[in-house]
């Protein structure tokens, strides 16, 4: 569906009506990689990983200042939420192209005006930050690149973080490294 992103209800019929998106591909699929750890001090939850095909970064040359791809090659990821502090079942968080050579991406889920950014609102919509979006469960689904089918990713949500559980210690660390791994050197998603 094309969910409003910011956990909005639907206000507009398009915005309900169900995608059927058939693709007759033979060949092998996108790869999304997705992983969850917590940024800034530990203090907000992410997700961050990146969309190959046959080994290679897919990402877009151009995006508007909104992060709607300019060109053919860029693909919007979505993020979803279940059962957050926008409402019960899934909502759209947000949505955004994925970056670079690597074909990587960040999410954190912090508070985001819905004025700024040209995020779509419906009439009468304030100031007033929303979010953040964090749920029991989050899905990420990538279009696939050229004529192949999107690929999805679905989990559990990762709890807050303990900083004298040494289980939560260790899967920073190693997310954290995961992350440097996947950015190869790329200049977004510097943060730890």
């Amino acid at each position: 569906m094309a969910l409003p992103d910011l956990g909005f209800a639907p206000w507009l019929r398009t915005q309900t009506q169900w995608w059927l998106k058939l693709s007759h591909w033979t060949g092998p699929l996108a790869a999304l990689d997705v992983y969850q750890d917590w940024v800034y001090s530990k203090r907000f939850k992410e997700l961050f990983g990146q969309l190959t095909y046959r080994g290679v970064g897919v990402r877009g040359y151009g995006t508007t200042r909104y992060g709607n791809p300019t060109d053919g090659y860029g693909r919007l990821v979505y993020v979803d939420t279940h059962n957050s502090m926008y409402g019960p079942g899934w909502r759209r968080e947000n949505s955004f192209v994925a970056s670079g050579p690597p074909g990587l991406f960040c999410y954190g889920f912090y508070k985001h005006d819905p004025l700024i950014n040209g995020f779509a609102h419906p009439r009468g919509t304030t100031h007033k930050k929303r979010g953040p979006g964090v749920g029991d469960m989050y899905r990420v689904t990538a279009v696939g690149p050229g004529v192949t089918p999107d690929v999805m990713w679905q989990a559990d949500a990762l709890h807050s973080y303990d900083a004298y559980n040494q289980n939560d210690v260790t899967l920073e660390q190693q997310m954290n490294a995961k992350l440097d791994q996947i950015r190869a050197g790329w200049h977004k998603c510097l943060h730890h």
